[in-house]
């Protein structure tokens, strides 16, 4: 059976293209520099750009989606507004080992990477730094104030959570920190 790790970490891969932090919660900052282990789909930080005094320069990107992420055509989700409990979200995993995601308040950082090539080949061929040629770089990170990730470990699973009377609307959003959500 595979980890929750793995299969957050190999959904959002193979969907987005992109490697997940794994514990969500875990601190990491841009220019993190380290390995990948895709067996174990798990990242192992060696050390950061800034440690290597290699410059990089950062890009804001402003208004990040806080869009909901589900594993491709397995997680079906609807939203129903009750005016005596509230709003709620329900999620129906048809498979095992998907993946519901979403973030709240989420903001975007990137690393300039033709600036980062540039000053990297430098400080390698002036022998100024010793490169790990395997070695990642973590070159964009996403930040939420909030974040809900929901697994499913079987092929029927399900879930409802329940946005209380705080929220009255059709939709909302499941990883809002203000909503007080119940279960």
């Amino acid at each position: 059976m595979a980890s929750n790790e793995k299969i957050y970490v190999r959904n959002i891969r193979k969907d987005l293209g992109i490697f997940p932090n794994w514990p969500t919660y875990r601190q990491i900052g841009l220019g993190e520099v380290g390995y990948y282990n895709g067996r174990k789909a798990q990242f192992d930080w060696r050390t950061s750009l800034n440690d290597l005094k290699i410059n990089f320069e950062r890009n804001e990107v402003g208004g990040a989606a806080s869009d909901m992420y589900t594993s491709r055509g397995s997680v079906q989700h609807s939203f129903n507004a009750n005016l005596s409990d509230g709003s709620s979200a329900n999620f129906k995993f048809s498979k095992k080992n998907l993946v519901a995601t979403q973030g709240y308040d989420v903001s975007h950082q990137t690393i300039k990477i033709d600036q980062l090539e540039n000053e990297l080949r430098s400080k390698i061929a002036n022998k100024e730094i010793e490169w790990n040629y395997d070695w990642v770089i973590l070159s964009q990170i996403w930040h939420t104030v909030g974040f809900t990730l929901l697994i499913s470990r079987s092929n029927d699973a399900s879930i409802e959570i329940v946005a209380g009377n705080n929220f009255m609307g059709d939709v909302f959003n499941i990883a809002d920190v203000n909503l007080g959500l119940e279960h």
